[in-house]
């Protein structure tokens, strides 16, 4: 038993006698878990969902309601999912509240911050097909119509 904690790089087990024979063994020291890599924006992009995404483009263009984002992202009702794809987006301030102070209000608005405008932009520009051109949705092709296509000059 000694050998095979010292051979373990443990200290050797304490043997006590009280009303009976004991033996204590040491654990071995707890190694320290490497902290997890903070996240550049570039990789918060490409985690963002597709329905993250089209809920940005709509606060981009005005102020929207839940229930509008909701639409946006293709939702029917407000789900669980849809809570928690909100909340990642307002905890890494892509989107912040009107009314902050009052979450849950009929009135409640969201609007897109600079760091979500940004971040749309860049998952935008990596839509862009290697010729420079943008192809403007996924949802186009899906309904059956023919994509637009508009040169992007850079």
């Amino acid at each position: 038993m000694i050998d095979r904690c010292v051979a373990a790089g443990l200290p050797e087990p304490e043997f006590t006698v009280t009303d009976g024979f004991a033996v204590t063994i040491p654990r071995a020291e707890p190694q320290s878990r490497p902290e997890p890599s903070k996240k550049t924006s570039d990789q918060q992009t490409a985690e963002l969902a597709d329905k993250e995404v089209a809920m940005l483009r709509a606060c981009s263009r005005t102020e929207a309601t839940a229930a509008e984002l909701r639409a946006a992202a293709g939702y029917a009702r407000r789900t669980s999912a849809f809570r928690q794809r909100l909340e990642h987006l307002l905890e890494n301030g892509l989107v912040r509240m009107t009314l902050a102070n009052k979450p849950s209000s009929s009135l409640q608005r969201y609007r897109i911050t600079p760091r979500g405008t940004a971040l749309l932009e860049q998952s935008e520009a990596q839509v862009r097909s290697p010729s420079g051109v943008q192809v403007e949705s996924k949802l186009q092709t899906i309904l059956g119509q023919k994509p637009v296509c508009q040169p992007v000059w850079t």
